[in-house]
């Protein structure tokens, strides 16, 4: 069972059988727009989807059971890169009646030009989105397309943007930064987060002339909320954008301004990059500068990656399917991807995998909601995290801030 927040519950799935979900958890966001409830239930045979079915616009009940097939076949989505960025991480999602789906993924494709990997095709949806990332260690890009229709071939096209300086003096409050490259942009937007209780994160967008942008004072009420002397360093990104169909700065600004209820996934298309401090000028603040934490990793199958542990920079994504968390990174021994996929009980991630440089080796959760594998507001935390795949067992431990 997929959607964008949480529908989990007993049941027996077999390929191309039946499923019958009962004692499960529903969100808010699983229930569409007209009040009822669309199951789409997934089978995969190690990481590959094998078979898939679907209930559609069932009446919504406390203790209700639900039984459907799993006896459809999936059809393969093929993608080409047309620029020199290639992706690490290729999804379709889609929409229906305003609750997010996945339909599929593909993450053996770590630097490759081109790829295929089976969908869910058949789903019926309002729109379908094709998401591609990349990890360029403290960078991140992402471009997604919508379609009306589920495609059964793209080419995906990374902006060139880059960041080459992304900094932030605490005595001023002042960020900086410098921008390169020729694609199209929209925007620029200032993420950043304050120690406070709770946590409060504060997000500004300028026009994309802009090199500097100084915080701003606060009425008196909030003021406390934004203490400078609390920035989290580690939390600070900046964030260039392009919105199809919009048209510069004002049009992004009146469609995603306060109160609109919208954002950049529900458009025909959207790019983006994103980069941490590339250093700190003026002390204050806390936080690490723009470490991601750690993992290190244990098993029959270790051995298989370069290093026992890794340190990887910060990388943050949401994508068609809902909360998906991106972390690529690249240390003298190897890079790695890791990918968790949509909270599906309002905590635990739906799916972890693994996978090393050029996809020569994946690992891949074998049941969700992931047992140990709990998804905050503001970090990855990794307990005993059991993978199977290359070589056999893989456990995970560690804290991924963000």
């Amino acid at each position: 069972m997929t959607g964008a927040g949480a529908i989990t519950g007993a049941a027996t799935v077999v390929s191309g059988g039946n499923a019958t979900y009962t004692g499960g958890k529903v969100c808010l966001e699983d229930i569409q727009s007209d009040g009822n409830l669309t199951l789409l239930n997934m089978v995969n045979t190690g990481p590959t989807l094998s078979s898939y079915g679907f209930l559609v616009d069932q009446v919504f009940s406390n203790g209700a059971s639900y039984t459907g097939s799993s006896n459809l076949t999936p059809a393969p989505l093929n993608w080409t890169s047309t620029t020199a960025r290639n992706p690490d991480f290729v999804s379709m999602g889609a929409v229906r009646k305003g609750v997010q789906y996945s339909l599929g993924f593909d993450t053996s494709t770590v630097s490759a030009n081109a790829g295929s990997f089976p969908t869910a095709n058949q789903f019926p949806a309002d729109n379908f989105g094709i998401n591609a990332i990349l990890g360029l260690e403290a960078n991140t890009c992402g471009t997604q397309r919508r379609f009306t229709t589920a495609p059964t071939s793209v080419d995906i096209a990374f902006p060139d943007y880059d960041t080459t300086a992304f900094t932030y003096d605490a005595v001023t409050g002042t960020f900086a930064w410098t921008v390169l490259g020729n694609s199209a942009l929209d925007a620029i937007s200032i993420s950043t987060m304050f120690n406070a209780t709770p946590n409060v994160e504060w997000n500004l967008r300028t026009q994309p002339t802009e090199t500097v942008m100084v915080l701003p004072d606060l009425p008196p009420q909030v003021q406390s909320w934004f203490d400078r002397g609390n920035f989290v360093n580690a939390d600070a990104a900046i964030i260039i954008q392009n919105i199809l169909p919009l048209e510069g700065f004002d049009a992004v600004n009146n469609a995603l301004g306060t109160g609109s209820g919208v954002t950049e996934f529900g458009f025909d298309g959207f790019d983006f990059c994103s980069s941490q401090l590339t250093n700190l000028a003026g002390g204050g603040g806390t936080g690490g500068g723009g470490a991601g934490g750690a993992v290190t990793f244990s098993g029959a199958s270790a051995s298989s990656l370069p290093s026992s542990a890794y340190n990887p920079p910060l990388g943050v994504l949401f994508g068609a399917g809902g909360l998906n968390i991106s972390v690529t990174w690249t240390d003298a021994n190897g890079t790695i991807l890791m990918f968790t996929f949509d909270p599906i009980n309002a905590s635990n991630a739906g799916l972890v995998s693994v996978t090393t440089a050029g996809g020569a080796a994946t690992w891949l959760s074998t049941t969700g909601p992931v047992p140990g594998a709990v998804v905050s507001p503001n970090s990855l935390t990794l307990t005993n995290v059991q993978l199977v795949g290359s070589g056999g067992a893989l456990t995970l431990n560690g804290t991924l801030p963000y």
